[in-house]
């Protein structure tokens, strides 16, 4: 019997029951009550990930990634942009020839950023969607709320990214950044879900072919992070070499050693990059909430680092990002306290989130210069 592919499915169920044989009504009958708990069970995990906020931090990355996706087929330049060129932040331009030329290779390289942008969003929605904070925080039985905390940071994270994508579209407003800004914010959003994946899920699965290949390409983009460290503070850069060695050390303490250096580095790095005597002048005309006690709060430092840039989700999202690299290293922290610890494999996930974080930071900065 044939059903109608937009018939309920209770009715195609009714309509089958009538086609069948007495004896084998009751069977299916009994097949689809024995389906019920697991109906009970599926709405109970959507109703726990909305509470969550698991629902959430998926829909806006994946906002952000058909925003992109969207934006690439929108790209059209035509020779009206010649008189706009100037308006274009000189690295889309670095390099290029002839104004055709331009125009042709700043098209091109929109539609790359774009769809490496898209790609990465793509995997970074389906590494949160396997983050789950409740079954963390039973599991480590913390005292204190520091997954909750990080958890808040994440929700912020993703909003911030969400809202970063909606503006930078049309193709003008993404120029005017840097090149690198987009698909950065991307590569955060994906690696901070990857960190807590990893250490939240031991038994997290393996990347697929494609998310290995996304996540080495990540590896060999951020792999210059302690030449960038170098041009801020050559000590930064002394000391954090020093951790990542500690690492493929046979010190029993080596864990501990990289933990407690990154658990700094973040903060040393800020203060170099937005020092208190250059920050307290250039917030005199701001909000008084940009300082604590006379000095400058985290976000102001980051607003500060972001000035020179002057694009307000950039700023809040470079914020919230921040904000969840440091939880999520005081959480790695708290987790070394306990037995067994934590493996070589989620340290190693940790040193990439630092790395892509410090990578981006640096990048802004330099934009000052």
């Amino acid at each position: 019997m044939s059903m109608d592919s937009h018939m309920p499915l209770q009715k195609q169920i009714d309509l089958m029951c009538r086609s069948l044989n007495p004896p084998y009504v009751d069977m299916f009958r009994q097949m689809e009550r024995s389906l019920e708990p697991f109906r009970r069970q599926h709405a109970a995990m959507i109703e726990q990930m909305r509470a969550d906020g698991v629902l959430a931090r998926i829909q806006e990355i994946a906002d952000a990634q058909r925003g992109f996706a969207a934006a690439f087929d929108r790209i059209t330049i035509d020779t009206r942009w010649a008189d706009d060129l100037a308006k274009v932040h000189a690295s889309w331009l670095r390099g290029m020839q002839p104004i055709q030329d331009q125009i042709s290779q700043l098209q091109a390289s929109a539609k790359f950023a774009l769809s490496a942008s898209a790609q990465m969003a793509t995997v970074a929605e389906r590494f949160h969607a396997g983050l789950d904070f409740a079954k963390l925080s039973q599991s480590l039985a913390f005292q204190d709320d520091v997954v909750a905390q990080l958890q808040k940071r994440f929700g912020e994270m993703t909003r911030g990214y969400d809202i970063l994508a909606r503006s930078v579209e049309p193709i003008e407003r993404l120029t005017a950044l840097p090149q690198f800004v987009i698909p950065s914010a991307s590569r955060e959003v994906l690696i901070a879900g990857r960190a807590v994946l990893d250490l939240s899920v031991p038994e997290a699965e393996a990347p697929d072919e494609n998310e290995a290949g996304v996540l080495s390409e990540i590896r060999d983009e951020v792999s210059g992070v302690i030449d960038l460290l170098s041009r801020v503070n050559p000590a930064l850069a002394v000391a954090y070499r020093g951790a990542r060695e500690a690492l493929t050390s046979a010190n029993s303490d080596r864990k501990r050693h990289v933990l407690s250096s990154l658990r700094e580095m973040w903060g040393h790095l800020l203060r170099e990059l937005a020092p208190d005597e250059k920050v307290i002048p250039w917030t005199s005309d701001k909000s008084k909430e940009l300082l604590h006690e006379g000095k400058p709060t985290r976000k102001a430092r980051v607003l500060y680092v972001c000035r020179d840039i002057n694009h307000g989700p950039l700023s809040e999202f470079v914020n919230a990002d921040t904000g969840a690299l440091v939880k999520l290293v005081e959480l790695f922290n708290r987790v070394h306290e306990l037995e067994p610890g934590i493996s070589d494999a989620q340290l190693n996930a940790l040193l990439l989130r630092t790395d892509s974080w410090l990578t981006f930071i640096i990048q802004i900065s330099q934009e000052g210069e």
